[in-house]
C-alpha cells in the first residue's frame, strides 16, 4: 500500500476577500489526482456544496485548460487560478447547465485561486508565552545588536530633525533612517519579551506563511532548527519580509509600526485551523482592511510528479 500525504488546501475568493483552508490525505502524486482526491471528500463533506457529484467542481476548476503552477521561490507548494460562477451550485443554475440553457456573462464571473501545500505529518506542540524567562545567549546577542541599532538610528534621527530648510536628498535619508528605526524598535520590543521555544529540538522545521491584504497575496517561506513557538515563527516571518512590504509601499505608512507591534502580542499569536493539521491562521485589522496570515508547517520531501 503507497504512502498517504497530507495537503492543505488553500482557497481564496477575491471577490469577497475570503479565504478557506482544509485538507486531504492521499497516495496520489499528480496534482490533478490530488485536485480530485480533495474535490471528492470537500463534496462529501459538505465543505463544497450544492452538487453531489465531484467530477462538476473538479471540471469547473480544470476547464479552459488551467493547470497548477509551481510557485518558483516555494517548496512543495502549487497554485491554480480559475473563474467560476456565482451561485454555481445552486440546483436551478446546474440544471439550466446541463440543459444548455444557461451560459455565464463575464459579470457573473469570480476570480479564485487555490494553493496546495505539501504538509508536513509531524505533530507541532503549540507553545505559548507564560511569563517573564531568562533570554538565552542566541537571543541575548539578537537583542544587543537590536539595542545598538535603535540607538544608533535614534541618534542620526534626532540630528536630522534639528535641521532646518532639508533639501530633497537630506528628507529622503531622513526617511530611511525612519524606516530602520522602527524595524530596530519593533524587533527590539520583541525580543524583550519572553517566548518559549524548545531550544534542544534537532528537527529542522520549514515554514511557509502567506498573507492576504489588499487583494493581493504574499507569501514566503524559511526554515530553521529551532522549537515551534508560533508567535516566534510570525514575528521571524513579519522581521524578514518588512523592509520588501515596506519599499514596495503595500501596505500604509501608519500601519508600519502597527504590524510590527501586532505581530509581537501574545493576543494575536497564530491558533491552529480547525480540523487542520499543521495549520495556524490569525488576522490584524489595518488602515486599508483585514491582513489575514496563514502558515503551514510544509514537508521536507517532494512527491509530486506534475
Amino acid at each position: 500500500m503507497e504512502a498517504s500525504h497530507l495537503y492543505t488546501a488553500i482557497i481564496k475568493v477575491y471577490e469577497t476577500q475570503e479565504v478557506f483552508i482544509d485538507q486531504v490525505h492521499t497516495s496520489a502524486k499528480s496534482l490533478d489526482k490530488i485536485l480530485f482526491a480533495w474535490v471528492e471528500q470537500a463534496v462529501a463533506r459538505g465543505f463544497i456544496k450544492g452538487t453531489e457529484y465531484p467530477q462538476v467542481p473538479f471540471r469547473d476548476i480544470m476547464e479552459r485548460n488551467n493547470q497548477f503552477e509551481k510557485l518558483s521561490t516555494v517548496f512543495n507548494a502549487w497554485r491554480i487560478i480559475f473563474l467560476i460562477g456565482k451561485d454555481f451550485y445552486v440546483e436551478d443554475v446546474i440544471l439550466a447547465r446541463h440543459g444548455g440553457l444557461y451560459s455565464y456573462a463575464s459579470r457573473d464571473l469570480i476570480c479564485c485561486t487555490l494553493d496546495f501545500v505539501k504538509t508536513s505529518m509531524s505533530e507541532v506542540p503549540l507553545l505559548m508565552p507564560e511569563g517573564t524567562g531568562v533570554l538565552d545567549a542566541t537571543t541575548s546577542r539578537a537583542l544587543r545588536k537590536a539595542k545598538e541599532k535603535y540607538e544608533a538610528y535614534r541618534e542620526q534621527h534626532e540630528q536630522l530633525k534639528g535641521i532646518t530648510g532639508l533639501s530633497k536628498a537630506v528628507n529622503k535619508e531622513r526617511k530611511k533612517i525612519e524606516k530602520q528605526l522602527l524595524y530596530w524598535g519593533a524587533k527590539q520590543d520583541f525580543l524583550c519579551q519572553f517566548y518559549n521555544r524548545d531550544t534542544t529540538s534537532q528537527e529542522e522545521t520549514l515554514y511557509t506563511v502567506t498573507m492576504y491584504y489588499r487583494g493581493g497575496t504574499y507569501i514566503r517561506q524559511f526554515s530553521w532548527i529551532l522549537g515551534n513557538d508560533l508567535q516566534f515563527v510570525l514575528f521571524t516571518w513579519l522581521s524578514d519580509v518588512f523592509l520588501d512590504i515596506y519599499e514596495a509601499k503595500i501596505i500604509a505608512p501608519q500601519d508600519r509600526v502597527l504590524l510590527m507591534e501586532k505581530a509581537s502580542q501574545s493576543v494575536y499569536s497564530p491558533v491552529p485551523v480547525e480540523g487542520c493539521m499543521n495549520v495556524w491562521g490569525t488576522y490584524f485589522s489595518l488602515s486599508d482592511g483585514m491582513a489575514k496570515i496563514t502558515i503551514v508547517k510544509t514537508a521536507l520531501d517532494e512527491v509530486v510528479q506534475g
